[in-house]
């Protein structure tokens, strides 16, 4: 019994230091964040970090995945909110523009922060893309016109590769305004051209 106790501490104080770890990265930036600042916010001395996380790299990573269960959380309370599957197919991409907006946003990241932790981002931008291939192939799954066609699965990573590049291209370019419209549009061909194979 000890050991299970020791085990949700653990769980409990690594996510402690991730949720205040968030707020440094998010006030801070990443590059400006130290480990340092990290424990004395939660009132520990810096080695007291390194029973739970190797470095700083390690604690970012824990919050950028903290970060990806939380939107898909929040994705799937909203998706509950529509019952079409052009409705879930555009909360969904709304909600990923939001979360790409707010995590460039609040770690005040660069690209050279991202190169920095390379390896470790690409793991988990990899796992974060599956989610969402997996997540857009339940959205078309449940759309009885869809459900037994072999082709969801690439559909789904058609879907998301699209959006993400129209996310991107407003984003970049200062295009939000035209964002909501092109999705909207991007969805209607879409759902069209797959019900009509």
């Amino acid at each position: 019994m000890k050991n299970s106790i020791t085990i949700d501490n653990n769980r409990d104080k690594a996510m402690e230091i991730v949720l205040v770890a968030k707020e440094i990265f998010a006030k801070h930036g990443y590059k400006k964040s130290t480990l340092e600042d990290i424990a004395n916010s939660l009132d520990i001395v810096k080695s007291a970090l390194y029973h739970y996380y190797k470095n700083k790299e390690d604690i970012f990573c824990s919050v950028i995945e903290f970060e990806i269960d939380t939107f898909f959380n929040k994705l799937n309370i909203d998706i509950r909110k529509s019952s079409s599957t052009k409705g879930k197919l555009l909360k969904f991409s709304k909600n990923k523009y939001l979360y790409y907006k707010q995590f460039l946003n609040l770690y005040n990241l660069t690209v050279d922060d991202l190169y920095e932790n390379y390896k470790n981002i690409i793991k988990i931008r990899e796992g974060f893309i599956r989610k969402n291939i997996e997540f857009v192939e339940a959205i078309l799954q449940a759309d009885s016109s869809l459900r037994d066609r072999k082709e969801i699965r690439d559909w789904s990573r058609i879907f998301i590769f699209s959006v993400r590049g129209i996310i991107k291209n407003s984003y970049q370019n200062d295009r939000m305004k035209n964002q909501d419209r092109e999705i909207e549009l991007f969805i209607d061909i879409f759902l069209k051209g797959i019900k009509g194979i």
